[in-house]
C-alpha cells in the first residue's frame, strides 16, 4: 500500500479497486474481509504466506510457473501498457467449493 487507483490510503484507511473488489468478494462468500500488511522488500514472498496468513493476494502481478505452483489466478481484470494486472483468486491451490 499504497498504489492508486488500486489500493490508495486514505484517511478513512485502505481504499481503492482492489480493496472494494475483495470486501465484495468476501460479501458475496460470507466471509470477513480483513487487510494483511505485507512490507518485505521481495514481492516474490507474499506467496509463501497464502493459506497461513491470508486466504488471497489482490495486487496486480505476474503469473509465473512457479506462483502456479502455490497459487489460482483468476483472469485479468486490468490492463496497462503491456502488462496485466490480475488477482490471485484463491489461494493456496484449493478448489472453490472449499473457500466456501
Amino acid at each position: 500500500m499504497p498504489d492508486p487507483p488500486f489500493k490508495p490510503m486514505t484517511d478513512a484507511g485502505p481504499a481503492g479497486f482492489d480493496v472494494s473488489l475483495m470486501q465484495r468478494i468476501g460479501e458475496r462468500l460470507g466471509r470477513e474481509w480483513r487487510l494483511v500488511r505485507y512490507s518485505c522488500a521481495d514481492f516474490n514472498g507474499i506467496f509463501a504466506g497464502l493459506g497461513d496468513n491470508y486466504d488471497c493476494v489482490a495486487s496486480g502481478t505476474t503469473i509465473t510457473p512457479e506462483r502456479e505452483k502455490i497459487a489460482d489466478f483468476c483472469a485479468p481484470y486490468a490492463t496497462a501498457r503491456r502488462r496485466s494486472a490480475r488477482a490471485n483468486a484463491v489461494g493456496p491451490r484449493r478448489s472453490a467449493a472449499r473457500v466456501r
